[in-house]
């Protein structure tokens, strides 16, 4: 309708709260015809007729800041945040403008209520957030409220847009019992590949489950589970691969790590790995025991140390294949200067040969690290 026809209709159906409504939206919004002291008169009309209408009062709130008067409209925002109850539209609005304003706080408290009526939208929410400039704690309290439940979702987005010091922040203020262990994993690993060593080794420690957490390699003989994260083991998949634990094939202890080829792929993986944080300018020795049993093709398993995310020669041991009794298998290796991590894993190459499919199985147990002090690096030693 046009304003002359919203006039008309005002004076006809004059119960109606809806033409002020419209009428003052015109004055307030027109580039043309903008007037906000009349866009208040006509918002205070409406809501003489219909008193209930909320938006009537956002509108009146915007007159008051548009007209200089921001305490009368600070107190028509907090009547309106308090009378929130299932319109998220209304709350997105007034914590945008209010953001927009500078109030950057009750701004997070209003997109906070609209979070808890469109919890599917934290991660554009926190967007927004971010992009205008809130810090963490503001987002912490304001926007979630400092609710446990809020925690894991929060740590996850920030693990997901590689924010790491505001994940130190939030993992320095909450309770770390109401994180639960999927969320450490993932903000730890966050943190190893942005080289927070240190801190990422803080959230490992925290995990509450059994890890074998006493060595350079963590749960090297395989008796606790396989986290998939963190310092712990990482499985590699792929198609044709089974892995896991076997407690009827080991060197001690009560498990070994088993993986099964089904002779029907030819896969290039790396079938285990870990992350070890180490010192820079030192000689290592990483000692494990592995057996096979019928594994095909000249492509077959072998150890592999290199850099993580840093220049470093890398080692390996010799290729398995066919059937092999429990073998020792020894490598040395130095770290260079600016290096404080490696990578340690199982793996495979794919193969480039006619008969390249990969089949049989083999298990790893007892694998450890030690520091041997500077030395020369020796490749693939094997005893």
């Amino acid at each position: 309708m046009t304003r002359s026809s919203l006039r008309k209709a005002d004076a006809i159906d004059f119960g109606n709260y809806k033409y002020p409504y419209y009428l003052a939206l015109d004055s307030l919004f027109s580039i043309v015809r903008y007037n906000p002291e009349r866009a208040a008169l006509l918002f205070r009309k409406g809501l003489g007729r219909y008193p209930l209408h909320q938006f009537s009062w956002y509108g009146l709130a915007r007159a008051y800041y548009a007209m200089g008067m921001t305490d009368r409209g600070d107190m028509l925002f907090d009547a309106i945040y308090r009378s929130i109850t299932y319109d998220s539209r209304l709350a997105w609005d007034s914590g945008i403008f209010l953001f927009t304003k500078g109030d950057k706080k009750r701004g997070a408290m209003f997109l906070g209520k609209y979070l808890a009526l469109n919890p599917g939208d934290l991660g554009k929410v926190l967007d927004i957030c971010y992009q205008l400039g809130l810090e963490t704690d503001d987002i912490l309290y304001s926007l979630l409220g400092n609710r446990p439940a809020a925690y894991d979702p929060l740590l996850n987005y920030l693990a997901g847009r590689k924010r790491l010091d505001d994940i130190e922040k939030v993992w320095n203020t909450v309770k770390h019992a109401a994180i639960n262990n999927k969320t450490k994993l993932n903000i730890c690993n966050a943190s190893i590949n942005g080289g927070r060593y240190g801190f990422a080794r803080s959230i490992w420690n925290d995990l509450s489950v059994r890890k074998g957490n006493t060595m350079l390699i963590k749960n090297g003989n395989f008796e606790f589970s396989i986290m998939n994260g963190c310092y712990g083991w990482i499985k590699g998949k792929t198609a044709g691969m089974k892995t896991g634990t076997d407690e009827d094939i080991n060197v001690s202890g009560m498990k070994s790590f088993s993986v099964g080829f089904d002779g029907a792929h030819n896969p290039g993986v790396s079938v285990l790995r870990q992350v070890v944080p180490l010192e820079a300018g030192g000689g290592y020795g990483l000692t494990a025991y592995i057996k096979t049993e019928d594994i095909t093709t000249t492509n077959g398993l072998y150890f592999y140390i290199s850099g993580f995310k840093c220049r470093m020669r890398p080692v390996r041991s010799e290729i398995f294949t066919g059937t092999v009794p429990w073998t020792r298998v020894g490598i040395g290796f130095d770290v260079p200067e600016g290096c404080s991590a490696v990578t340690v894993s199982l793996r495979r190459d794919r193969s480039r040969k006619f008969n390249n499919k990969i089949g049989g199985s083999a298990w790893i147990d007892n694998v450890e690290m030690e520091k041997t002090g500077p030395r020369t690096s020796d490749i693939g030693r094997r005893t």
